[in-house]
């Protein structure tokens, strides 16, 4: 018993180690993340920063727990000063003062700035990656041990020259702005680049965070060319934030302009495009500089980006307004609200029906060969039926009507074979028919789907645009849908889906990278196998019931020869039997022939059950005593019981008894014979 205690403690002991080591590894697998945002939350630019750098964290180190702190310093509502920024210190320094942190991340020229002045303070050594800064001046203020990013370039020598191909004849632009730091740093950048490479070419700055000083400014000029530098820190008369929507579009109606954006978020209604910065790929940038310092690079040994992620991207409205081909842009360019060709258009049904038809094909193939395979059973069954059928002519009447029956029986078999085969048939060409969901997504984000998916999960299209594409898998199988995104996986697989109700299905999932605007996209196709998982069980329980059926068909017939063939044996006994009793004189040699025919007799009704199950026939039932057959059977048997003591009671008031009279008979005489053995 000692020994049996001190193996269980010495077990108990080595489990709670191995308990302690793995939560210290999982704990230490966690990385808080500080991220500081110039801008608001609702700001698309910040919006797409912030999701290019969580998301690709979370897929290039998904062995790694990020606890994400957001903080925004809301610089397109709020004054920069001295004394706001003296207020966001305190409110970090008191929040942040017992939370520890791995790495910070900013975004902006703003929160770069701040970090600059009160970082060392606040957090001490902690790293930075910025991304998203337009001054190139603050790389001198960097201390590299701590400090790297991405910078972001409004590179106006690019669209300069679509200017110049676009319209030869414009010597002028406005360059319009919000007048904050990032507005400055960029037209600093904007002039130098003018003065170097277009002299000839004269500009006038609109910079005010005043939305009607700049309409009013606008309307003196009523139309030419405009360049959009930063526009987010616009506010109306009323001193509010006004939505960027808002903005473009007022500046758009101010009059005949042609509107080049350096912001992808900038290319709305009434702006044509251009050489354009795009938020997430800044965002996903910084994420490469943050995991090389999460795994122990120092910042000092990481280059800052200066080369700034741009594209080509421009507005299809716009272009056909202005009359510009798109044979004349760069290579590689993004085009908007470009309207889908016939085959983009009707993509899925297209190809929907090409597969449709090749099912169908393949499906009418394998009728044929199974109606020809068909027929040669049929040929085979149809000779040995005669032949069968020319036997049991001979032999007896009885027999014909059975074979009779038996090919009834057969036939209404093949057309309940056929009615299934047919079922069968219509269940699969409708589910081969129906259309499963697709969804366009980059990184996991939804760029596009269709109202098949829609109809499946429960999310209406305008839900599902925009939406995490893994929230649409149950929890367990995200990770494995992750691998197989991050492989290129390109072959079907089955997981369980998760519908807006909460509910889970059971879903076949199809993907493929395929080039979308400019950058590589995942297609993919799902479909709801739940209903198909349900018609192939009941398929193979229907092919069952029809081997049973047939194999019951085959028994009958076998039971019905081999019953004619024995009752003529027993006629011939029992024939002999009765001749023999009629020339005997001799007691025992009776008793004997009277056993015989007894016995004989019993097999005759065995041979009619059997009889009667060949012709698959229901008993013959009538109306009878009960009383009077079991004395009818005593006073058969009278001589056989002789010394045997019976005792019957005949009750009076027994109803009729609905049954087979010569079965009854037949079970009485069994009853008491087999009870000789047991009598005295």
């Amino acid at each position: 018993m000692k020994i049996y205690l001190r193996v269980l403690c010495i077990l108990f002991a080595v489990l709670s180690c191995e308990f302690f080591f793995s939560c210290a590894s999982l704990s230490a697998q966690d990385k808080r993340i500080l991220i500081l945002h110039s801008y608001h939350q609702e700001y698309p630019w910040t919006n797409a920063e912030n999701k290019g750098f969580t998301q690709t964290l979370r897929i290039n180190q998904s062995t790694t727990n990020f606890v994400f702190s957001t903080e925004y310093l809301d610089t397109k509502r709020v004054s920069f000063n001295l004394k706001y920024q003296m207020f966001f210190y305190q409110y970090l320094k008191q929040k942040y003062d017992q939370y520890p942190i791995d790495l910070i991340f900013c975004s902006d020229d703003n929160a770069l700035s701040f970090l600059l002045e009160y970082a060392a303070d606040l957090f001490g050594q902690i790293p930075v990656v910025f991304c998203g800064v337009n001054n190139l001046a603050v790389q001198t203020k960097l201390d590299r041990r701590k400090y790297t990013g991405v910078f972001e370039m409004k590179e106006i020598i690019p669209n300069l020259k679509l200017l110049n191909n676009m319209f030869p004849q414009s010597d002028y632009i406005l360059l319009i702005g919000d007048d904050s730091i990032t507005h400055k740093a960029i037209v600093t950048n904007i002039k130098d680049d003018i003065a170097s490479q277009f002299p000839e070419l004269t500009y006038m700055v609109l910079a005010s965070r005043s939305l009607p000083f700049l309409l009013h400014q606008l309307k003196l000029h009523e139309n030419g060319v405009i360049f959009l530098t930063t526009i987010g820190g616009i506010k109306d008369e009323h001193n509010e934030m006004v939505p960027l929507n808002k903005i473009i579009s007022s500046i758009a109606n101010a009059g005949n302009f042609t509107i080049f954006s350096m912001e992808d978020v900038y290319i709305k209604d009434g702006v044509l495009g251009g050489y354009v910065t795009n938020g997430f790929s800044q965002g996903k940038k910084a994420a490469d500089l943050a995991i090389q310092i999460l795994n122990g690079t120092s910042p000092d040994s990481i280059p800052l980006v200066r080369e700034s992620p741009n594209e080509y991207m421009f507005n299809h409205t716009q272009l056909k307004r202005n009359g510009l081909s798109i044979s004349r842009l760069p290579e590689q360019s993004i085009i908007l609200n470009r309207p889908p060709s016939f085959y983009d258009h009707y993509k899925i049904q297209i190809w929907s029906t090409f597969l449709f038809l090749i099912l169908q094909t393949a499906v009418i193939f394998a009728l044929v060969k199974n109606i020809s395979k068909r027929r040669q059973a049929e040929s085979s069954l149809k000779k040995a039926s005669d032949d069968l059928e020319q036997k049991v002519i001979e032999r007896t009447s009885e027999l014909t009507r059975t074979n009779k029956s038996l090919n009834r029986e057969i036939i209404e078999r093949k057309q309940m074979e056929e009615a299934l085969k047919e079922s069968e048939v219509r269940f699969k060409s409708l589910h081969d028919a129906s259309f499963g969901g697709i969804s366009i997504h980059d990184q996991g984000m939804i760029l596009d789907c269709n109202q098949g998916l829609s109809n499946m999960t429960g999310f209406s299209i305008t839900e599902l645009i925009g939406m995490d594409g893994f929230e649409l898998i149950a929890p367990e199988w995200q990770q494995s849908v992750m691998d197989k995104i991050q492989r290129g996986f390109d072959r079907s697989y089955d997981v369980e889906g998760l519908r807006k109700d909460g509910t889970r299905y059971d879903l076949r999932i199809r993907g493929k990278n395929i080039p979308y605007h400019g950058r590589t996209v995942r297609v993919t196709e799902f479909r709801d196998i739940t209903e198909s998982k349900m018609a192939e069980k009941e398929k193979i329980n229907a092919q069952k019931l029809v081997g049973e059926q047939k194999q019951f068909a085959l028994v009958g017939q076998v039971a019905g020869k081999m019953a004619h063939d024995f009752n003529n044996i027993l006629s011939i006994i029992m024939g002999t039997a009765e001749l023999s009793l009629m020339d005997c004189d001799d007691n025992e040699i009776i008793k004997a022939f009277k056993l015989i025919f007894e016995q004989s007799l019993r097999g005759q009704n065995l041979t009619k059950n059997l009889v009667a199950f060949a012709k698959d026939q229901q008993p013959k039932q009538e109306f009878f005593k009960i009383n009077k057959k079991i004395n009818l059977v005593l006073n058969l048997l009278k001589k056989d019981l002789e010394g045997i003591e019976l005792e019957v009671e005949n009750e009076e008031g027994i109803p009729d008894l609905l049954a087979d009279s010569g079965m009854v008979e037949h079970a009485a005489v069994n009853l008491i014979q087999n009870s000789y053995p047991f009598t005295g």
